[in-house]
């Protein structure tokens, strides 16, 4: 089951990936002022840290996306045996194919 990424998503996504990009190029050209090769090996490793340490701490975010209300609306449903209301939620999920 695959659904569509809410704008709110998208704009979570974009904010992130520009700050991991931001922080990671500050981080290389600290590094690039100490010594030039160290900062070329340490660009990618640098990169990935950031992205990480970065994805955790915006990991509450997405909390507020309607997916994630969509997803404790279904998990609501099962817990109380309403699958009607699991299907209603899943057709929404999925679109309405």
């Amino acid at each position: 089951m695959t659904m569509n990424k809410s704008g709110l998503t998208v704009v979570f996504d974009i904010f992130r990936h520009l700050l991991v990009i931001v922080i990671a190029i500050y981080c290389v050209s600290l590094i690039w002022n100490w010594n030039w090769i160290v900062a070329l090996i340490a660009a990618v490793p640098v990169y990935i840290v950031v992205l990480n340490v970065i994805g955790f701490l915006t990991l509450p975010l997405y909390a507020f996306t309607p997916e994630n209300k969509l997803k404790r609306q279904g998990w609501k449903a099962i817990e109380d045996g309403n699958f009607d209301e699991l299907r209603r939620v899943n057709k929404e999920m999925e679109g309405d194919r």
